[in-house]
């Protein structure tokens, strides 16, 4: 990744993707969930296959910590996530006048 110095009013928009693991602790009360919060973060992307796995495991792991499923995939749906096919990945991310995008692929595992 190049670095350069912004120009005066430019202003850095953060895309995260997100991978599973990311997903799963968001909605089990992990720490990474703060990340959903965080105004820094622009937009969070994650693939079909991706979320469809989230949905299959956070049924899973409700059972074992003996949650509500529903619950748990009442908040899968909540989180500001763009679902995109995988192939949508290559494309470029929207941008406003003025702005640099940063797209940051992550586990984000020091976070959880």
């Amino acid at each position: 990744m190049s670095s350069r110095i912004l120009s005066a009013g430019e202003k850095v928009v953060v895309h995260l993707v997100a991978d599973a693991n990311v997903l799963l602790a968001a909605i089990l009360g992990g720490n990474a969930k703060l990340v959903f919060q965080s105004e820094e973060i622009s937009q969070i992307f994650t693939t079909e296959t991706t979320f469809a796995e989230v949905e299959k495991y956070a049924l899973v792991l409700a059972r074992k910590r003996h949650l509500s499923p529903g619950l748990q995939l009442l908040a899968l749906a909540s989180l500001p996530v763009s679902i995109k096919r995988r192939a949508e990945y290559a494309g470029s991310y929207p941008k406003q006048e003025g702005e640099s995008a940063v797209v940051i692929p992550t586990m984000l595992t020091s976070w959880c």
